[in-house]
C-alpha cells in the first residue's frame, strides 16, 4: 500500500485510527460486565442445584413458591446482565461499523482527488481497494476476536482473584519445616488441646469449645455426634484446612503448624471418603 501510494496510506491510517481508539475501551467495559455475567450465571445456578438436590426437603416444607421466587431473582439479574452486555457489544460494533465505513467513504473522496490531479492512476485505484478491503475485513475479525478474549478474561478474573488471595494460614517457606522421624521409644499420635474454632465465614458462632483429643499410634477412633456438632471440622483441623483460634494441634509432639506442609500432607495424613 505505501508502494502504489505512502500518502494516500497515511491517509487511511489516520482514517482508521479513532476506530481502532474504541478497541481498548470496549474491552475493559466488556471484560467487567463478562465477569458480571458468569457470576450471576453461577448464583442462579447454584439456586438452582441447591433445590433440585434437596427437593425432599423442599417439598416436606411446602417451600416450592419460595425456592421458585429466589431463582426468579437471580434469573432475572442475569437477564439484566446479559442486557448490559449486549447494549456494550451493539455500540461497539455500531461505532467499528461507523469509523470502518466512515474511513472508506473519507479515502474514497481522497483518492478521487488524486485521481482527478492525474497522480493516481485507475489500476492503483483498483489495486488499492482491494488491499483496503482485505485490511478491513481483517480489523473486523479482530473485533470478533477481542469479544471471545473478553469472555476469556472474565471468566478467568475469579479464578485468578483466588489464585493470587492471601490465606488465612500462614504455611512455612516452600521446603522448609520439620519433619519428626519414627522412633520406637517414641510415643506417635495425633492430639489436640484446648482447641477453640469457628469458621471464617461464621466467626460468631463456635464450633469447637475446649476439645482436647489424644489419638495415640495403631488405634482407630470413632467421632461421633449429630449433626453440626464439629466431627468435621475436626478432621479439617488435623488436616490444617483451617487453624484453631485457640489451642494447638500437634503430630508426634510436634505443632503442625512447625511441620513441613509437603511431606505432612503427601506421606503422614490423608482423608478417605
Amino acid at each position: 500500500m505505501f508502494k502504489i501510494s505512502w500518502l494516500t496510506t497515511l491517509v487511511a491510517i489516520g482514517l482508521l485510527l479513532p476506530g481502532a481508539a474504541t478497541g481498548p475501551a470496549y474491552a475493559k467495559k466488556n471484560r467487567d460486565v463478562q465477569k458480571d455475567f458468569q457470576d450471576a450465571k453461577a448464583d442462579a445456578n447454584t439456586i438452582a442445584e441447591a433445590q433440585i438436590s434437596n427437593v425432599r426437603t423442599v417439598k416436606a416444607f411446602a417451600e416450592e413458591r419460595g425456592s421458585l421466587r429466589k431463582f426468579e431473582v437471580k434469573n432475572e439479574y442475569v437477564y439484566k446482565v446479559a442486557q448490559e452486555k449486549a447494549k456494550v457489544w451493539g455500540w461497539f460494533m455500531f461505532f467499528m461499523k461507523f469509523f470502518t465505513t466512515g474511513s472508506l467513504a473519507g479515502l474514497i473522496l481522497f483518492v478521487s482527488s488524486q485521481v482527478k490531479n492525474e497522480k493516481l492512476t485507475i489500476g492503483d485505484v483498483l489495486a488499492y481497494m482491494l488491499y483496503m478491503q482485505i485490511v478491513s475485513r481483517n480489523i473486523g475479525e479482530i473485533a470478533n476476536a477481542a469479544q471471545g478474549v473478553a469472555k476469556v478474561q472474565g471468566a478467568a478474573n475469579g479464578i485468578a482473584s483466588l489464585i493470587v488471595e492471601k490465606t488465612e494460614i500462614d504455611f512455612l517457606e516452600q521446603g522448609t519445616g520439620k519433619r519428626p522421624e519414627y522412633s520406637a521409644e517414641k510415643k506417635e499420635h495425633i492430639s489436640l488441646k484446648n482447641v477453640e474454632f469457628s469458621y471464617p465465614s461464621k466467626k460468631e458462632v463456635p464450633i469447637l469449645r475446649d476439645i482436647s483429643i489424644d489419638v495415640p499410634k495403631n488405634k482407630v477412633i470413632a467421632l461421633v455426634g449429630g449433626s453440626g456438632c464439629g466431627k468435621s471440622s475436626i478432621i479439617s483441623l488435623v488436616e490444617r484446612w483451617y487453624d484453631p483460634h485457640h489451642g494447638t494441634i500437634s503430630y508426634n509432639g510436634e505443632n503442625v503448624k512447625d511441620l513441613n506442609n509437603d511431606w505432612y500432607h503427601q506421606t503422614q495424613v490423608s482423608l478417605v471418603q
